[in-house]
């Protein structure tokens, strides 16, 4: 179970992000609350204790429950280890895999979606998590997920670079990231106009796939913990910054007043050719 960190000098930045929610840590560390705590909670307010098909990584309760079983077999080779073994492992009838995992790479890839499930459950619990920022989410969501991996770190250390990162096709997870993504910024009406219209697809996948790049950095480099996190800060800082920023969505609005309004001519070839001959 992940519990409190201890109180470190970027917490105050931490705490910004999480300054509206009543769940907050009494550290202030920025993480949605006690993860273990918080999915228990927020599932029996729903009456469930699973995902339903409805959260968008596509995980039933079935896979769910695989997920959270292959999350106890912890370190090991899985490389070497194909659903027959892992089905010894765990003690599940091989066919009940089979009916939800190709392989050991889909059921690997479906534990950490199953996170990505968690941390939604755990939201939806948070009245004013609408509220945020898109950059205060992407920091709530980075740092519970950091806590979540911790939960399972022999599993993650032995999956992650192998299974998720240096995949050479991209993973549901990652899919699973982007689509959370997406949702932060498209529920919010409050980034300007010019900015929604530039949030396409690819730009998710990017951010989706920094996400994963800054996680892999953090995982192989335990040590690296205080200068991820203020990268972490700096990015959605930055992010925010742009993305509330309405100085073009207001320089348009001006432009439009000035030429309806005659304050402003508009330059047709008619006119240019007129200020031409004029020289």
């Amino acid at each position: 179970m992940a519990q409190p960190r201890e109180h470190t000098h970027r917490d105050e930045t931490r705490h910004q992000a999480r300054n509206k929610s009543s769940h907050k840590n009494s550290d202030g560390s920025g993480r949605v609350a006690d993860h273990a705590n918080g999915v228990e909670e927020a599932a029996a307010e729903t009456g469930r204790t699973h995902p339903t098909g409805s959260v968008l990584t596509g995980l039933d309760e079935s896979s769910a429950r695989l997920a959270e079983k292959l999350f106890r077999v912890g370190q090991r080779d899985y490389s070497r280890l194909d659903p027959a073994d892992l089905a010894q492992i765990t003690r599940t009838p091989l066919d009940e895999i089979r009916s939800h995992f190709r392989s050991t790479d889909e059921w690997i890839d479906a534990c950490y979606c199953h996170m990505v499930d968690q941390y939604r459950i755990m939201t939806a619990a948070i009245p004013d998590f609408d509220d945020y920022t898109a950059g205060e989410k992407l920091l709530n969501f980075f740092l519970t997920s950091m806590d979540m991996m911790r939960d399972q770190e022999p599993f993650v250390r032995s999956t992650y670079h192998p299974f998720i990162l240096d995949r050479f096709t991209s993973t549901r997870f990652e899919h699973s990231v982007a689509r959370l993504f997406r949702q932060f910024t498209e529920s919010d009406s409050r980034i300007a106009l010019s900015h929604q219209l530039l949030l396409v697809s690819p730009v998710y996948t990017w951010w989706s796939r920094e996400y994963l790049h800054m996680t892999g950095y953090w995982l192989a480099h335990p040590d690296s913990e205080p200068e991820v996190m203020a990268l972490a800060e700096k990015t959605v800082k930055l992010l925010n910054e742009i993305l509330y920023n309405g100085v073009i969505d207001n320089t348009l609005d001006l432009g439009k007043y000035l030429v309806q309004n005659g304050f402003v001519s508009v330059w047709t070839p008619a006119s240019v050719f007129r200020k031409f001959l004029r020289f």
